[in-house]
């Protein structure tokens, strides 16, 4: 099956993801969050010229794409700091729920999304 992990390999791998992101983390913060919160590279389109403006593109067309309305309750898996859950819930009036297996930015997403009150994540999964 393509993408299985075996069960005891499964720990391995996810351990190497927060690893990761916890000694990724800072970077992120000083070089590649802005407004957006974003920790992906956005959508290039024509008219777009930074990557801030890129990351709100692709929130706007994937939230487009899957009919996001005000209400709708939306599942962010992998939500990071809740950047992407922070832009549906202030900018379509989606209740948005956050998961995420790095406890480090599980904290950071919750006083984010205290300070914006718009975002619900709850812990690590």
């Amino acid at each position: 099956m393509l993408g299985y992990i075996p069960m005891n390999q499964e720990r391995e791998h996810r351990q190497k993801v927060i690893n990761y992101y916890n000694t990724a983390q800072p970077y992120y913060e000083w070089f590649w969050y802005g407004k957006s919160l974003g920790l992906h590279y956005g959508l290039w389109t024509e008219g777009v010229s930074n990557r801030q403006e890129a990351i709100i593109k692709e929130n706007e067309v994937l939230a487009d794409l899957a009919r996001v309305e005000r209400g709708d309750l939306v599942l962010d898996a992998g939500c990071g700091v809740g950047g992407s859950g922070i832009w549906l819930a202030r900018e379509r009036g989606a209740r948005v729920v956050g998961f995420n297996i790095v406890q480090k930015q599980l904290t950071i997403g919750k006083e984010l999304a205290k300070k914006k009150k718009t975002f619900r994540i709850f812990g690590v999964c």
